[in-house]
């Protein structure tokens, strides 16, 4: 297909064309996020590299957040994900689905043991699918594996890993074994450590822990067996740009430097030539260098063991697709932003081309390459709602000289001359113990505080707060985040146990403390939630009490002595916060 398309290119790209017969048109601002200064040239009749076709069979559910993988027959399994959920409760899907390109039809193939979202589908060696990590229906990390039998369809729990991992990254190794990476625990701490699924035995093993404990970060098999491991962080910061590879035959971890910028929700996507391509992501805008979602990229060399700048898409993109094609170029689809355009990548000339758009906006979508070389791009959240639609990107042969041109190449990339970014290592402050080695509640320092009372509601005050604000609370008293009849309203009703080892005594554990919570979603009565806290623990206790929230209780003051041991009246005081998933 021709057509007439405007290149964005930088700054530096506008001298070098003004000293050529390229017609330059005048500059552009750079963005309110932080975007280089750009400038635009005029390209005519060049060629879009390939299109999209919106498939006429619909799936059975709408999916984001879901897996696909191409089966060994070249047909598509599309597994679990979220659909359009109630206004109280995710809808999360166990339900599987095939989509047979011979046919164009999409058939029901069961349903796993439980819901999940954001999680890993591997393909083992001897025809079974391994379902590991995400969340599931109730917002939680399970630490349940599942794997699909290739005859039956049917799926059958395998081992548990050690500890539940959401947006976690998994990895075939080259043996056939399968290794998890990092993630978020219950308690939404990013993880160091590593564990290792051997489809022989059906079991999970620790493996050596990372140097930095990440989540929402990539893990690529390397030509060698190693594994890369690149960037990571939470969705608000901090971002890393630190790199470090695993070596399985050692089970052991390097650091191999960093990135120019650091990045959540990028690809890592592995080259024909061994290099790894690190495209797009999400993090601090940096002024005249890139925005808040980035359009940068950046390649990894294992050889040289380091990082250099590879040519910038048109646009910036996160939670999009990248996939390697059967010619080596990679192809990027979507994207935070509602975004329905795609680029295609092209190593030997280190530059973008225009690959079209779909015809409706996504991210967290699938992109699967069929057996006959077209890629079938599922589901996802479009402008509107999640979507339960397909379409299939199909190409003809590539010509740089007739390819629509986007972006620069690495060499003009506002990355030049940019040093790799500092490591950053986020503190956990580990509070006093008190008592000399007991504490009266978990780490409460990744909160802020509130004290801000603005009303009362039958006779009880309420503390309004923002998500993840912490509010001490008496007995009886109430708080309501993000805002008042909009969120979750909670009262701390009681303390219901409290065997926690007194201050002024030694005891073979260190006890637990039980209270109880109400809780009111946007004025409706949800019901009582009850929230328990060890003796000895550091992390603030989760509960969930449904929807897209959860109750965080940090510490509850004050612990039992031993003239009060057993005594519920103690004028208690518990340090709760609400935020959202």
């Amino acid at each position: 297909m021709k057509r007439s398309v405007t290149l964005i290119i930088a700054a530096a790209v506008a001298l070098v064309a003004a000293c050529s017969d390229q017609p330059v048109a005048e500059e552009r601002p750079s963005n309110d996020v932080g975007g280089q200064i750009e400038q635009v040239v005029e390209q005519t009749d060049c060629e879009t590299f390939g299109e999209f076709a919106r498939l006429e069979t619909i799936m059975a559910n709408e999916r984001s957040s879901h897996s696909a993988l191409l089966l060994e027959d070249g047909r598509v399994l599309v597994v679990g994900g979220r659909g359009k959920g109630g206004a109280r409760w995710p809808r999360l899907f166990p339900h599987t689905e095939i989509y047979d390109p011979a046919t164009g039809q999409w058939t029901p193939s069961g349903d796993m043991g439980q819901e999940r979202e954001f999680f890993t589908l591997v393909s083992l060696g001897d025809g079974r699918i391994l379902a590991a990590g995400g969340t599931d229906v109730q917002l939680e990390p399970p630490k349940a594996t599942e794997a699909r039998d290739p005859e039956t369809g049917e799926w059958s729990a395998t081992g548990k890993m050690s500890t539940g991992r959401e947006r976690g990254a998994a990895v075939p190794l080259g043996d056939g074994r399968v290794l998890y990476t990092g993630g978020k625990n219950k308690n939404l701490r990013e993880q160091n450590s590593t564990e290792i699924f051997d489809p022989a035995s059906g079991e999970w093993t620790e493996a050596a822990p990372m140097s930095q404990a990440r989540s929402i970060h990539t893990a690529t098999l390397l030509k060698d067996g190693r594994v890369l491991v690149v960037g990571g962080g939470k969705p608000e910061g901090p971002f890393f740009a630190t790199a470090e590879i695993y070596d399985p035959s050692a089970d052991s971890w390097t650091q191999v430097g960093s990135m120019r910028l650091p990045r959540i929700l990028h690809t890592a996507t592995l080259l024909s030539d061994g290099r790894v391509l690190v495209v797009g992501g999400k993090g601090e805008p940096v002024p005249d260098v890139d925005s808040q979602l980035r359009q940068t990229a950046e390649i990894y060399d294992p050889q040289t063991r380091e990082w250099s700048p590879a040519g910038e898409m048109a646009e910036g993109r996160a939670e999009h697709t990248a996939t390697t094609l059967a010619d080596g170029r990679v192809l990027v689809i979507g994207s935070l932003g509602n975004k329905a355009t795609a680029e295609i990548y092209d190593p030997a000339t280190d530059t973008w081309y225009d690959a079209g758009s779909m015809e409706e906006t996504r991210y967290r979508h699938t992109a699967t390459v069929l057996a006959d070389g077209g890629v079938l791009v599922v589901g996802g959240q479009s402008t509107e709602s999640v979507t339960i639609n397909a379409e299939i990107f199909t190409r003809g042969a590539f010509a740089a000289g007739d390819a629509c041109a986007t972006g620069v190449r690495g060499s003009e990339s506002t990355l030049v001359g940019i040093e790799p970014s500092e490591a950053v290592t986020e503190e956990q402050a580990t509070p006093t113990p008190a008592g000399g080695s007991r504490t009266s509640g978990r780490d409460a320092s990744q909160f802020a505080f509130s004290g801000e009372v603005v009303d009362a509601v039958d006779g009880v005050e309420v503390t309004v707060a923002p998500l993840g604000t912490l509010v001490r609370l008496d007995v009886g008293e109430r708080m309501a985040s993000p805002s008042k009849g909009n969120g979750l309203t909670v009262t701390f009703l009681e303390v219901i146990e409290d065997s926690r080892c007194p201050l002024d005594a030694e005891c073979p554990s260190a006890g637990q403390a039980t209270i109880k919570v109400h809780i009111a979603w946007f004025g409706q009565d949800v019901g009582e939630l009850s929230l328990t806290i060890q003796g000895d623990q550091v992390d603030p206790t989760i509960g969930t009490p449904g929807g897209a929230y959860f109750v965080a209780l940090a510490s509850l003051e004050p612990l039992p002595a031993s003239e009060n041991a057993g005594s519920l009246d103690l004028g208690y005081k518990a340090e709760i916060a609400v935020f959202q998933k």
